[in-house]
């Protein structure tokens, strides 16, 4: 059960990322909080092609940043990045040294290089770092928002046999053979066996 009171619908974020990012990280986090819905009366479902029947309550959004090498003033400078929407939001910082490490040996070589290892293995395993939520929003730090995130929180919730949601990548856009021509090229670069993915895998990936 989501953490909430009558009065407040929390909205959970996630974001990682390192001190090179932390930029990007005060980029993303204004041009979120700029479009964010404050009161559930005022999402927006059309887009969703939804008609979710909400309780009126104001929303919080709780930002937890998983951070590696983020300076003290880059911190202080991300928090003051948010000030202006201190009302509605509310910034946390993680920093990675706390996490068990030794889960990045489930990580492909290749994959840890590219991806930065924990800081991105972390996002398959939300539902243990915060318990506490039902549900939760994981965004990257280069994300640019032009519109509310809110929506996006109760998207699943006329599809509980869903789990997860995602923005659909750019290459999606691609007839189906030329995406698997490009699905097989990108699991070659990173030593993933092709052969693993199912049509009816690839079908739903696409």
């Amino acid at each position: 059960m989501d953490t909430q009171t009558p009065q407040n619908q929390i909205i959970p974020i996630f974001m990682s990322f390192d001190k090179n990012y932390a930029l990007g990280a005060s980029v993303s986090l204004y041009s979120l909080l700029s479009h964010a819905s404050r009161h559930t009366s005022t999402i927006d479902f059309s887009p969703l092609n939804q008609s979710n029947q909400l309780l009126g309550a104001n929303i919080v959004y709780k930002i937890h940043c998983l951070v590696k090498g983020v300076t003290l003033e880059q911190q202080n400078k991300l928090l003051k990045t948010i000030e202006p929407f201190k009302k509605f939001a509310s910034l946390e910082f993680i920093d990675i040294n706390s996490l068990d490490h030794s889960i990045e040996s489930y990580l492909n070589e290749s994959c840890s290089k590219r991806y930065g290892g924990l800081l991105v293995l972390c996002r398959l395993l939300l539902a243990s770092l915060f318990p506490n939520y039902s549900k939760i929003i994981s965004i990257d730090v280069d994300t640019v928002f032009l519109g509310d995130v809110a929506s996006a929180y109760f998207a699943l919730d006329n599809e509980p046999t869903k789990l997860l949601g995602m923005a659909r990548d750019t290459f999606s856009h691609l007839p189906f053979e030329a995406f698997c021509d490009f699905i097989e090229r990108t699991c070659k670069n990173f030593k993933i066996d092709f052969s693993r993915f199912s049509p009816n895998e690839l079908k739903r990936i696409h």
